[in-house]
């Protein structure tokens, strides 16, 4: 369930929602260490955070 900005402390909205990103940004770097295994490293298209 998605949290309101306005709804109680603003930064632990903030920081829930951040938290959100981060999880999403480490799965993305999961599946993409997964395709290197795979296929080998592409240094063309490496993810810079």
């Amino acid at each position: 369930m998605m949290k309101i900005l306005g709804e109680g402390n603003f930064c632990e909205n903030w920081r829930w929602l951040f938290q959100k990103r981060i999880s999403r940004d480490q799965e993305a770097i999961r599946m993409k260490e997964e395709e290197e295994r795979y296929y080998g490293r592409d240094e063309s298209n490496h993810i810079l955070l």
